[in-house]
């Protein structure tokens, strides 16, 4: 399972939706589904290092990889 940081990032830096998705030059819809477990790991590598640049963080600070009981 991939749990994702994003939102905790943005509120740390008091940002946006609609004002990170400019600054990484991605869609809002991107930042949308980027903040949520389900999702993150739809999107495209790419996009999420622009949106970690734009967060001036790593790559690997947007997220967490947690390995369930069942997945070993």
């Amino acid at each position: 399972m991939i749990h994702s940081n994003l939102k905790l990032l943005m509120t740390l830096q008091n940002k946006k939706n609609i004002e990170l998705a400019e600054e990484a030059k991605v869609d809002e819809y991107t930042i949308k589904k980027a903040k949520a477990d389900k999702t993150i790991e739809s999107c495209r590598l790419e996009s999420l290092d622009k949106i970690a640049t734009a967060l001036n963080v790593k790559l690997d600070n947007l997220f967490d990889i947690i390995k369930l009981e069942d997945e070993r």
